[in-house]
């Protein structure tokens, strides 16, 4: 009787203790993001393409703090490398790289399931497909007063996402025109637009402006005023499927309204102020991006109005401020979703303040986090793109990066550090799902070994 009660102690010993580990199965999260609980016992890490969600088979993975003696092991041909030990308990660090990517590293990681994205730096083909057609009543348009051009360049509803490729199709010109704009001026009128579109289901919209040249050949001081709107809901275009015959309806004057945008002044030395881009949220078609203003500090712009074929919609503001033009320049950004109520205008507030101090010494880096941001980036780049980026996850300042070969660092690059504000569960993510929620977001950067 005695040696079965230790039998049954045992047994519940070894329950009690099972119950400690989070033994999941692996699961890969699309896009990249970490769940599945605490990390006690094992972690599952997948490594994938960030352009095309592919599993990345033969990537080198590092578990472990910088300095320590980190578990190493291989992704599988899911990319997949499944590490079990009682050691592990809690946040950790994990690095993974592979050949044509640049390295990546996520402090502080503490999910059994992680899923880690690498970029190339060169995006992959963009599907798309050549949609023409024409305006419905764009010949019987007022005719133009001397010196002036009634111009609408018709565009396709943008993804949510951005830095998309998709949202960045190059369009062809004919001669001076481009392809997918009509015109109308003295010299006569012209609506037959050709363009080349994302697939998917799109919202294909023009914004309708007068163009006062001044009589000038310069277009320094030419200026324009918004007139009208046409669209097109419910277009789904196929990879490699053209269309043609299509026709935008415009909006009538009274279906468009005018919005007073307000921000604060961006952090000094942005001066490169990129102004305020106003889009119209059509759902599952995505956003059309209706009215940009030059100036975030104060302005007025013309938008549709949320009736007839948009009610129910929402507005969304984007407002970036930058220091210089090239990429990577320190800079600072806000965005709003979801507004329907423009009858107080349009308060973009605050801007997020510049991540400082930003520093190196000795291999470790550090900087002073920006006050109100749920998550730190960094990223070592040089003028051909990143060569080692990653996630400050437990809201470290300082950090050194782990020793891997090949080093991917070169003698000289930049740190940059990037800061986001917007609700995060650093232990329950999928970053796509962030990028749509967050609100504020800013970066900077310092030379490191110039």
């Amino acid at each position: 009787m005695k040696r079965i009660t230790w039998i049954a102690a045992a047994a519940l010993l070894a329950a009690a203790c099972g119950n400690d580990q989070n033994l999941v199965d692996p699961q890969l999260i699309a896009g990249g993001g970490l769940g599945s609980g605490a990390i006690a016992g094992r972690v599952n890490v997948y490594v994938i393409d960030a352009d095309t969600d592919q599993p990345i088979s033969g990537a080198d993975v590092y578990v472990g703090e910088p300095g320590s003696d980190p578990f190493q092991g291989v992704t599988d041909s899911s990319g997949l490398y499944t590490l079990d030990d009682g050691s592990l308990d809690g946040p950790t660090t994990v690095t993974v790289s592979a050949d044509g990517y640049p390295a990546q590293t996520w402090f502080g990681a503490n999910g059994a399931n992680i899923t880690i994205p690498l970029s190339s730096g060169t995006a992959a083909a963009v599907p798309t497909a050549t949609l023409t057609g024409t305006i419905a009543g764009w010949d019987s348009l007022p005719e133009p007063q001397a010196n002036h051009v009634t111009i609408g360049v018709v565009s396709y509803s943008y993804t949510r996402n951005l830095g998309d490729p998709e949202n960045d199709i190059k369009q062809p010109s004919v001669g001076m025109i481009p392809a997918n704009a009509c015109s109308k001026s003295p010299l006569g009128s012209m609506c037959n637009w050709s363009l080349i579109s994302r697939t998917g289901k799109v919202a294909l919209f023009t914004i309708i402006l007068d163009l006062d040249t001044k009589g000038t050949a310069s277009g320094a001081d030419d200026t324009t005023t918004v007139i009208g709107f046409a669209f097109k809901r419910g277009v789904t275009v196929e990879d490699g499927v053209d269309q043609s015959g299509l026709s935008l309806d415009m909006l009538d004057v009274t279906a468009q309204t005018d919005v007073d945008v307000t921000s604060d002044t961006p952090p000094s030395g942005l001066t490169n102020d990129t102004g305020v881009i106003m889009g119209l949220d059509v759902g599952d078609e995505g956003i059309a991006m209706v009215s940009i203003l030059q100036d975030s500090s104060a302005g007025t712009v013309t938008v549709p109005a949320l009736s007839g074929m948009f009610d129910g919609d929402s507005y969304q503001a984007i407002a970036f401020a930058q220091m210089g033009s090239a990429d990577g320049d320190p800079s600072t950004g806000i965005i709003q979703r979801g507004i329907t109520d423009l009858s107080g205008g349009v308060d973009l507030g605050p801007w997020l303040p510049l991540p400082s101090g930003l520093a190196e010494a000795g291999g470790e880096y550090s900087f002073a986090p920006v006050d109100g941001a749920s998550l730190h980036t960094f990223s070592m780049r040089t003028a051909n793109g990143e060569v080692w980026g990653g996630a400050l996850l437990d809201g470290r300042t300082s950090f050194t990066l782990p020793g891997i070969s090949p080093d991917p660092l070169p003698s000289a690059y930049d740190m940059q550090i990037g800061a986001f504000d917007g609700p995060l569960d650093v232990e329950d993510f999928r970053i796509d799902d962030f990028t749509q929620t967050f609100v504020r977001t800013s970066d900077n950067k310092t030379p490191i070994g110039q």
